[in-house]
């Protein structure tokens, strides 16, 4: 049983994903996958277990490739898909973890903005990379709508781009916002005033955190940021899976596929911008990328598949924006960029691989990181090559998993 890996899905996501539906979880790149690393992957969601007769009841490929349940001993390494907000469903984790000594990768799926920044603000080699950023209070929003002229207002625990309030200042007392209904976007000119009062009424009962506005790049007058997966592998090293450009719709704002953006590959998009070394540009998204999962690694020792957004100014300067705990990896596929799409999916199956052997052979490894090379793009072949970094390289530390 000690090859059986377990993807845990939500129950919607499981049962379209078994009937064929198109959805983000591409169960047939799991199989593949874990076909090549000798496992054989079974799907199941958290209402299916049974903690008191450790079974779970789970969906399998046959060799027909139809999905068939049955009932399967609950596998010793689980990744995890799903953002479980029940309580119940989080004492199941729990009780998986602790009590029957499951490898979760991925345990946590949603972080909260604001806890993510303090994290990292703390490391010195970080700031030159975050934007500024604080609780929402009108005091901190009005503080810094009059240093960067434009701000984010954000919730500190929803996703895609769900709820992003954009405020920009005029002049010293005219404002506008922005806000965006049904993918629609709607702006509201007010002066000073009337600000607070008008942002209130768009908010929701959570906090909400207030973000310098940075100058991203743009093309064709459309504001951008690049989505980057960073996975552990086989060898449970931090690998960059892949990197796509997130482009907003024309005059909008926020650069979510979900909310009408696009996704293009990140090599084509930087050959438009001028006054840029893209290789560069890439290199330095790439260090922010990784500097920022090896700060977060220090403290959720179960991270291990995670998409950062990290925008870039005209310059090329990255930024880092969000993390994503539970990337949904279609951008890949929107932008063509089928290969790093297929790697989202087969360094997780590796890393739960790496585990199974660990837990088989508790052999200590000292890992490297390594970078994606896109095989089937000429132009990616020229930005990704594949790189092996020791580990002195990197600013922040950080070390194999015992």
């Amino acid at each position: 049983m000690s090859q059986t890996i377990g993807i845990l899905l939500s129950k919607r996501v499981l049962l379209r994903a078994v009937s064929g539906e198109n959805t983000y979880e591409n169960l047939d790149f799991y199989y593949e996958f874990a076909t090549i690393y000798g496992l054989k992957p079974i799907f199941f969601s958290i209402t299916d277990i049974d903690l008191r007769k450790n079974v779970v009841k789970a969906y399998y490929k046959t060799t027909d490739s139809k999905f068939i349940n049955n009932t399967f001993e609950i596998p010793r390494v689980i990744h995890n898909r799903t953002m479980p907000f029940q309580q119940k469903d989080k004492k199941i984790i729990d009780s998986l973890i602790n009590e029957l000594q499951v490898k979760i990768y991925n345990e946590k799926t949603r972080y909260r903005k604001f806890d993510v920044h303090q994290l990292l603000v703390s490391n010195n080699q970080m700031l030159h990379y975050l934007p500024s950023t604080s609780l929402l209070t009108p005091a901190n929003l009005f503080q810094t709508i009059r240093k960067y002229n434009t701000c984010y207002i954000k919730p500190v625990s929803s996703g895609l781009g769900r709820g992003i309030i954009r405020v920009d200042r005029l002049s010293k007392f005219s404002f506008i916002i922005h806000r965006m209904v049904n993918r629609r976007h709607v702006k509201i000119k007010c002066i000073r005033k009337q600000l607070w009062k008008k942002i209130v009424p768009m908010l929701s009962f959570q906090p909400y955190i207030v973000q310098q506005g940075i100058n991203l790049a743009k093309l064709n007058a459309c504001p951008f940021d690049v989505r980057v997966s960073v996975q552990r592998n086989d060898q449970g090293n931090w690998q960059i899976s892949g990197m796509a450009t997130k482009v907003a719709k024309q005059g909008h704002y926020l650069t979510n596929v979900a909310q009408g953006g696009n996704a293009l590959s990140l090599p084509y998009v930087l050959e438009q911008i001028p006054n840029i070394d893209p290789k560069k540009v890439i290199e330095d998204i790439s260090k922010v990328a990784l500097l920022c999962v090896s700060i977060l690694d220090e403290h959720d020792k179960g991270l291990a598949d995670v998409g950062l957004d990290i925008g870039i100014d005209p310059s090329g300067h990255p930024y880092f924006i969000e993390l994503n705990g539970m990337d949904l990896r279609y951008s890949f596929k929107v932008a063509g960029e089928m290969e790093m799409w297929r790697n989202t999916f087969r360094n997780p199956v590796g890393y739960g691989k790496y585990l199974i052997r660990q837990i088989n052979n508790p052999l200590p490894l000292y890992p490297e990181i390594n970078q994606v090379n896109n095989k089937n793009s000429s132009a990616t072949d020229s930005l990704l090559p594949v790189i092996w970094r020791p580990i002195s390289l990197l600013p922040v530390p950080f070390f194999p998993r015992s």
